[in-house]
């Protein structure tokens, strides 16, 4: 049965995060509590390989897949069509739970999962329409691209079809239906992962402005973007009409030119930051056809390797923070304006819920969704670049079969959101940073003069558009050195990133690889794994400078700190508690509440704290008051990683009382939110666990095609229990990376384990065809 509401009732019901966990505590308990997890490694690499159907898997040719001991797949195939075919295959073992969870949060179907409790996140999501433009997208790939997927596509629903056992967490989703996967679904997944992250500042700055105190907070912001280092061009804007005449010119990720190195091939290093849950969202995969071999990070549902390299180049990427999105005032619009859409909403445990949704002639109308409700915002349309057609994956997949700087380049031009730094390597030695992303003018226009534009006004109906190939770029710059950190990548007005100044992180990396001599891998891994924090140590040094806080243990600690974030820092947990305590009382009292609770949750905090002590601003009895509230909150001998965590679980395992069971581990944490090695938190001494940051590494010595490191946090397989679901975590932590080579003898070595397809592969009767 099938019912309309206006959503007041759904709302009364208890719907948001709490209660998705409570329905995922229902799924648990629904079928009888079956589902309580074994211990990571009670599932050996052989028995979870037993479960991959091999003799019911079909390619044209004769091809392989080997696997690590890390259970990390090659695929070696004859044809591209059999190597995406076998790719999807693996995909699905080692993370089909994952993949169908991301499939029914791309198109606004969580409620079949989670019941009543996600219908207001489904509302939101089908608001947003986030896969409006799948259809079209679909309809217009290139023949090469549409068959990739429609290869990877059929790999995972054979092996899904035939496979022995089904993951043991798909209850939770309550899966079961054997609905195909489709290009449809891997295109949704590509949108869902391209959502314009400007979004959320965007109201969070629309809420902050209503007060006295947070509009001052957020001027003194703007100020702090304004001085973001950017990777690559003049200090000063370049103005954005001379960039459409501009020709082919020429969340970290850095590269050293071949200028730099012992070999005179280029180094890449990559690491993204995103949460820290288990399954990690990436896996590491490597494939070989006859154009060629990849290694690299794809991500989970998507048959692209977005982070990596082949045999003549590498690539890595950060975020940009592009503005892809308008947001329009049509509450003066007529009615006839809009159009309306109805589309049900299945329900696990629950009654079907088919809402209204209204479309107006530059977007959805995303005021009408629940949780914006509360914003007391006019009716708002959004345009957002992702509701029309674009080409990203004939992008990826044309980076991985690139040679050279122009090709590398060229692969973009069918690339518009979400806007990304690409970082460049070759093993001639060239480096590079491309601005992936198609640009709309008048998306910077709008976010500088405020949360709403006027769609009567012409200069804010984003008409015109600059591909990546009209940007700015940078090849080979002095220095030999490429960094981007979710910085500005080139400043141009109007601006394309309403952020940009990730300096401490910009800056840090660029201090570390810019020093006199010879770069190795090694010193990437170990600047990946950097927790120096300049801004709080000039912090921290400007509050001992001031002599305001007397003698004593306390200052004594703040004294000796060397801005390190290392776990076992007693002057790092110190100087939070001092931060924290300011925020507290000077800033809460300069920027209201909404103001200081924003600035806990940003690197900024560290830079005004900086400044205003030595200015004078912040005077001797804050410091003095805030000194006395740390000293109390700390007990001796505590340190950094007593209150700063990382808790690796499963989404489960937010889960009150059962979510216990899949929490595997709780161990101290380095690094901090602005550090190179990101583990974000809000600024304060009270435990806490990490909420997201560096959750995988990739670096690469572009002189030999096997020098290829990779660690995920957690593991490769996704499974429940099984011996490569954590067993990457102490590697993580010591900062050990797992070996990918590319080279056929290489990589009978390091992968031992052999799966044949297609004709004239050797079986047996009592086995499938797995060799060692």
């Amino acid at each position: 049965m099938q019912q309309r509401s206006d959503g007041a009732t759904e709302r009364r019901r208890g719907v948001g995060a709490p209660g998705v966990l409570c329905a995922l505590v229902m799924a648990l308990v629904v079928p009888g509590c079956a589902l309580l997890p074994p211990a990571p490694g009670a599932r050996p690499i052989d028995d979870r390989l037993a479960n991959f159907p091999v003799e019911a898997l079909t390619t044209t040719e004769p091809a392989e897949i080997r696997w690590s001991d890390r259970q990390i797949p090659f695929v070696s195939a004859g044809n591209e069509r059999d190597a995406a075919y076998l790719l999807g295959a693996a995909h699905a073992h080692l993370r089909e739970s994952q993949m169908e969870l991301l499939r029914r949060a791309a198109q606004g179907r969580l409620s079949e999962t989670a019941g009543p409790f996600a219908t207001d996140i489904d509302r939101l999501v089908r608001t947003l329409d986030l896969d409006r433009a799948v259809p079209a997208m679909a309809a217009s790939l290139p023949p090469a691209t549409r068959a990739w997927i429609e290869a990877y596509c059929a790999g995972v629903n054979d092996y899904i079809a035939a496979r022995p056992q089904a993951p043991p967490d798909l209850v939770l989703i309550g899966a079961g239906m054997n609905e195909p996967w489709r290009v449809e679904d891997v295109l949704a997944i590509g949108r869902l992962a391209s959502v314009d992250i400007s979004w959320g500042r965007i109201f969070r700055d629309a809420r902050l402005a209503r007060d006295d105190g947070g509009a001052a907070y957020l001027e003194r912001m703007r100020d702090f973007n304004g001085d973001g280092v950017p990777s690559f061009g003049a200090q000063e804007p370049t103005p954005v009409s001379a960039l459409l005449s501009v020709g082919r010119t020429g969340s970290n990720s850095f590269a050293v030119a071949g200028s730099r190195t012992a070999s005179g091939s280029a180094m890449i290093a990559s690491d993204p930051h995103l949460g820290a849950l288990l399954p990690n969202l990436f896996l590491v995969v490597g494939y070989r056809t006859p154009a060629g071999a990849v290694v690299g990070m794809t991500f989970a549902g998507l048959p692209f390797v977005v982070i990596g390299r082949n045999e003549h180049i590498a690539w890595g990427g950060t975020n940009m923070l592009a503005l892809s999105s308008v947001f329009y005032d049509v509450s003066d619009e007529p009615e006839s304006s809009f159009a309306m859409r109805a589309e049900p909403l299945r329900r696990r445990w629950w009654s079907n819920f088919t809402p209204d949704f209204r479309d107006h002639a530059l977007g959805p109308v995303i005021t009408d969704a629940p949780y914006l409700a509360s914003e007391d915002l006019p009716a708002t349309a959004l345009w957002w670049r992702g509701h029309e057609p674009s080409d990203e994956a004939t992008a990826f997949l044309e980076v991985t079969r690139a040679t050279d700087w122009d090709e590398f380049r060229r692969a973009f031009e069918t690339y518009a959101v979400s806007g990304q730094n690409f970082v460049y390597a070759d093993s001639a030695g060239n480096i590079g940073q491309v601005m992936a992303v198609e640009f709309a003018p008048a998306a910077g226009l709008a976010a500088t003069n405020g949360l709403l534009a006027d769609p009567a006004d012409a200069s804010t109906l984003p008409t015109v558009r600059i591909g990546s190939a009209a940007l700015p770029a940078s090849f080979n710059p002095p220095g030999g050195v490429v960094v981007t950190a979710n910085n500005v990548p080139a400043r141009i007005d109007p601006p394309i990133t309403l952020g940009g100044n990730w300096n401490d992180r910009t800056v840090r990396i660029r201090d570390l690889l810019e020093t006199p001599g010879t770069v190795t891998l090694d010193d990437l891994r170990a600047a990946q794994r950097d927790v120096y924090l300049i801004s709080a140590h000039e912090a921290a040094r400007a509050i001992v400078g001031r002599d305001a806080i007397e003698p004593g243990p306390l200052l004594g600690d703040l004294a000796s700190w060397d801005g390190q974030y290392r776990a076992d820092s007693r002057g790092a947990l110190v100087y939070e508690a001092v931060a924290a305590a300011i925020i507290n009382t000077h800033y809460r009292a300069a920027y209201g509440d909404r103001g200081a609770g924003s600035m806990r949750s940003t690197h900024a905090a560290h830079r005004f704290i900086a400044d205003d002590v030595a200015s004078g601003a912040i005077g001797d009895e804050t410091l003095r008051s805030a000194a006395a509230q740390a000293a109390d909150s700390l007990e001796p001998g505590a340190v950094w990683g007593d209150r700063h965590r990382l808790e690796v679980r499963h989404p489960v395992g937010f889960v009150p009382v059962l979510g216990s069971q899949f929490r595997f581990g709780d161990v101290p944490a380095d690094g901090t939110t602005g550090t190179v090695y990101k583990s974000a938190h809000g600024i304060g001494a009270q435990k806490h666990t990490v909420t997201y940051g560096a959750q995988s590494r990739h670096v690469s010595d572009m002189a030999d095609p096997n020098e290829n490191y990779f660690v995920l946090l957690g593991g490769q397989d996704g499974w429940l229990g099984s011996a490569q679901f954590l067993d990457m975590l102490d590697l993580w932590q010591t900062g050990d990376m797992v070996r990918v080579p590319m080279t056929e003898d290489a990589v009978r070595d390091a992968f031992p384990r052999r799966m044949s397809f297609g004709p004239g592969a050797p079986e047996t009767a009592a086995s499938p065809r797995v060799r060692r």
